[in-house]
């Protein structure tokens, strides 16, 4: 046999393995060749991924409107400051120096982030994607998407349940609950600010240099005074993250 002839067939046998590698590998995505069970663990971590990726872009994002606007995603009266909404959380008083103390709680602002997420991260999960994607057995949802977060002083936590099931046969997996941990010391500002609104609302004022030598430059304190207003901006030691708020001036 001349080389022309022996080139020719190692050329088809390479085409013969590829078509039966592909084959090989298009039966395993459909469950041929692997146990129910790992083949619906396997796609049951592929949704999983994607409601994590999910939940983790919403939070960073609301989180960070949340630090530049006063804690609100949505705040409704605010003064504009360096293109920033930021919310007033003591309200003048007219003809005194002190403010009504308007700061929310954490339980408030928690629950403003938890409508956030259920509003907006369903929509980022698009189960039908994945149907059309990766030949998907059978899907249950058992019920709605929901979050539940919670501020602490260096992070925030964010527990998911999204009860969906995937069936073949008669075999079930179902995705379990999902904690998400955004590394942002949210809970630190928080205390911080309520220590400032305190002092801005008895007394009208409040001295940032003493305080943050009292706590040890835990957090970085700027104030700002763009008539008649007051805008703080907070910044924890070792964190980029940064947290504004105003106190409303009396014109």
């Amino acid at each position: 046999m001349d080389k022309r002839g022996q080139v020719t067939i190692f050329i088809i046998l390479g085409f013969v393995i590829l078509i039966l590698i592909i084959l090989i590998l298009s039966l395993r995505d459909v469950g041929y060749g692997i146990s129910p069970q790992k083949y619906l663990d396997n796609k049951i971590n592929i949704i999983q991924d994607d409601v994590k990726s999910c939940v983790e872009s919403y939070a960073k994002t609301a989180l960070i409107n949340m630090g530049n606007q006063g804690g609100s995603i949505n705040p409704g009266k605010y003064v504009l400051y360096e293109g920033r909404k930021v919310q007033y959380l003591c309200s003048a008083i007219p003809g005194s120096v002190q403010c009504l103390n308007l700061m929310p709680s954490n339980k408030n602002i928690e629950k403003e982030l938890d409508n956030f997420l259920n509003t907006n991260v369903p929509d980022c999960i698009d189960i039908n994607k994945f149907k059309e994607q990766y030949s998907f057995p059978e899907i249950k949802i058992e019920k709605s998407f929901q979050a539940v977060s919670s501020i602490n002083k260096t992070n925030v936590v964010i527990k998911v349940s999204y009860p969906i099931t995937l069936v073949k046969g008669t075999t079930q997996v179902s995705l379990s609950d999902i904690t998400e941990t955004i590394d942002i010391p949210l809970g630190q500002l928080l205390d911080t600010t309520y220590d400032i609104i305190d002092s801005e609302a008895r007394t009208g004022t409040f001295f940032n240099l003493q305080y943050m030598l009292a706590n040890r430059g835990e957090v970085e304190i700027y104030k700002d005074t763009p008539y008649p207003d007051k805008v703080y901006v907070l910044n924890a030691r070792d964190s980029d993250y940064k947290f504004y708020f105003a106190i409303e001036g009396a014109l």
